[in-house]
């Protein structure tokens, strides 16, 4: 049905075209065959898809693209990463007050003598966390999470990361992680910023060069042409 629809039009406007303003028959103009010849080639690209059965609708078949592959950074086949996240996230907020870590340093609490005034309130949920994991309730958990002595260092500096990072209120960690996630993931104008510089370099570094090259292939030979000269002079003299 598409396809008679496409060619009536296209025989409507084929009429139309050739009649001039006082209905005269006037040759086909190229705009009308750019026209033709476009709807012809949307045609072709449509015309293999196939028909499922009791559709009453077909829609045109869309482009196919590749599947996109996000970046992982090496965490796909990291399973004590992936546990050092789950176990963050439960963590992060055990044995909290209620009450600001800058609250906590201006009443000179306990937690914020013990922990130096330095992100109390997440310090305090790692210090409950991890006795908890390391008492004899939980040494066959412990063995079965990690099997060499670097495993627990390397989980434990995980957890200790992702922990410390929710301490939002402070300037200076907060400031470390976004540049360690800006670099980490750029974004597109960041990305284009430094492509652009890079280009620049480049550019400037190329006509540099070129006019070093051309400095030694047009060197004057006037030391040559100046003895020739004074000689001259002298034995003139």
């Amino acid at each position: 049905q598409r396809q008679w629809q496409w060619q009536e039009e296209i025989e409507g406007e084929e009429e139309e075209n050739n009649k001039d303003g006082c209905g005269a028959t006037v040759g086909t103009t190229a705009a009308f065959r750019e026209r033709q010849g476009r709807r012809q080639r949307q045609w072709q690209q449509q015309r293999p898809r196939q028909r499922v059965p009791g559709a009453t609708h077909q829609h045109p078949p869309q482009e196919q693209r590749p599947p996109r592959r996000r970046k992982l950074y090496g965490l796909r086949n990291d399973a004590l990463t992936h546990l050092a996240f789950v176990f963050s996230a439960l963590i992060h907020d055990v044995d909290h007050t209620g009450i600001t870590n800058r609250q906590l340093v201006d009443e000179a609490d306990d937690l914020a003598l013990l922990y130096n005034d330095q992100s109390v309130a997440e310090q305090r949920s790692l210090a409950v966390a991890f006795s908890a994991l390391l008492s004899p309730d939980f040494a066959d958990l412990r063995a079965v999470m990690f099997a060499t002595p670097d495993d627990y260092r390397r989980f434990r500096r995980v957890v200790i990361d992702l922990v410390l990072t929710t301490d939002i209120a402070s300037p200076e960690r907060t400031q470390i992680v976004k540049s360690k996630w800006k670099e980490a993931f750029p974004s597109a104008a960041h990305a284009a910023r430094a492509e652009q510089r890079e280009e620049q370099r480049r550019r400037s570094s190329m006509a540099a060069s070129s006019a070093i090259r051309y400095r030694r292939h047009h060197r004057p030979s006037g030391c040559g042409g100046g003895g020739g000269g004074g000689s001259s002079v002298a034995g003139g003299g």
